[in-house]
């Protein structure tokens, strides 16, 4: 079970908990939404990369849904190749949701590790 993974980790794929398969990614199970929000709420709203690592991240998540109007909305950093980040999505016919993600920097390179709905309606 994922909650013997140390609480404030998350810098591997690996310790972060599985998302539901599917279409919405909903979190497996409420601790594994407890964790991902206890490691948000920790992590620094101080940027500890730079503006072109911002404008990377941005683009990345941006780029990793299909939807018309998608804005990031807060990020915020575990380390300085490590963040967490907060993204609405809004399309037409679609309603609106919020998804958290989280991204690896590889390089200099941004990828997504995880990514969990928070809420859809």
């Amino acid at each position: 079970m994922f909650l013997g993974v140390t609480l404030l980790t998350g810098c591997t794929a690996s310790e972060w908990p599985e998302a539901k398969p599917g279409l919405y990614n909903w979190y497996e199970s409420d601790a594994s939404a407890d964790v991902v929000q206890k490691r948000y709420e920790s992590a620094s709203q101080k940027p500890l990369g730079t503006k072109a690592d911002i404008l990377k991240i941005d683009k990345v998540i941006l780029n990793n849904r299909e939807h018309v109007c998608s804005k990031v909305r807060e990020l915020r950093w575990l380390n300085s190749t490590h963040v967490m980040a907060k993204a609405g999505i809004y399309g037409p016919n679609l309603g609106s949701s919020e998804y958290t993600f989280v991204l690896e920097k590889k390089g200099e390179d941004w990828k997504v590790i995880a990514c969990y709905m928070d809420w859809i309606s």
